[in-house]
């Protein structure tokens, strides 16, 4: 894709072996048995072909005359564009479409969502847009959880969740207070500051979800059923892939909350404290149930 250095397999995101993504931004881990998804760049008009989405393949458009072929046969994500592509808008969000498509062809579920580790597992953050997803993610990173995707979470059939790119985008970092201090930079035609992530395990059994919510006070509300199908049904990313409902019905019966907070960074502490306390007791109720 570019001059930086970029990835030849022993590095992995989405649940990829991906090649031609910058490797400082992945999992660095050797995983041969995985698929792998070569990305290369075209630039130059793209031609007048209008989208698809088949079977074998799918020309997506990106916006103005940007567009994204996918070869489900050859594993091949190919971005034709008028100009580079730069590494960090390669990584996020460009990659996540491809990563998306592909992992549907696989017969594995993706959504709009993010996840944190806690428990000996991923948790699913959802929400909205605005719902300040990135923010408590990022929230949680400065204080050392572990951040295991920003906006993009695939699962395959066996309920394992695979980790993304190693970094988070926030609109406003300001909300996030002192505690964020100077290590973000800015990407994406200076619309986000982005903040690195440390490595994580590549791959982690799903524990839950918690889906976001603006609120007067800090609660968490376990969802009903029928919220919890609906909540990720909105989430659901390529939605016109199907998917077996055993699947989806698998996941809307893990430990799911409705996790309401007002915005600000004063409230911040309260929110990740009764993470906390959710995650630790479902971990507990979960390990009395193995043994």
């Amino acid at each position: 894709m570019s001059t930086g250095a970029t990835a030849t397999g022993d590095h992995v995101a989405f649940g990829f072996r991906l090649h031609g993504v910058p490797a400082r931004a992945l999992i660095p881990d050797d995983r041969p048995d995985w698929p792998a998804l070569h990305v290369t760049q075209r630039l130059g008009p793209a031609g007048s072909a209008p989208g698809h989405l088949g079977e074998s393949g799918a020309r997506l458009s990106l916006g103005g005359e940007d567009w994204l072929e996918l070869d489900r046969g050859a594993q091949t994500a190919t971005y034709r564009t008028l100009r580079p592509v730069d590494e960090d808008t390669l990584i996020h969000p460009r990659l996540a479409p491809a990563a998306a498509l592909m992992a549907r062809w696989l017969d594995r579920e993706a959504l709009h969502a993010g996840a944190f580790v806690a428990a000996g597992g991923a948790w699913g953050v959802a929400g909205a847009n605005q719902a300040g997803k990135s923010t408590l993610l990022a929230g949680l990173a400065l204080r050392g959880t572990p951040v295991f995707s920003d906006d993009l979470l695939v699962i395959d059939r066996a309920g394992f969740a695979y980790a993304g790119p190693r970094c988070i985008d926030l609109r406003r970092p300001e909300v996030l207070g002192a505690a964020v201090g100077d290590g973000l930079r800015s990407v994406r035609e200076e619309t986000r500051r982005r903040m690195d992530l440390p490595p994580v395990a590549a791959v982690a059994p799903l524990r839950g979800w918690f889906f976001l919510d603006w609120g007067s006070r800090v609660e968490a509300l376990p969802c009903r059923a029928g919220a919890r199908l609906g909540g990720l049904l909105a989430q659901r990313r390529w939605a016109t892939q199907a998917i077996d409902p055993h699947v989806l019905l698998a996941l809307a019966a893990l430990p799911t909350w409705t996790l309401r907070r007002p915005p600000g960074a004063e409230h911040l502490a309260a929110t990740l404290a009764l993470l906390d306390e959710l995650t630790a007791a479902a971990g507990s109720r979960g390990s009395e149930a193995a043994a």
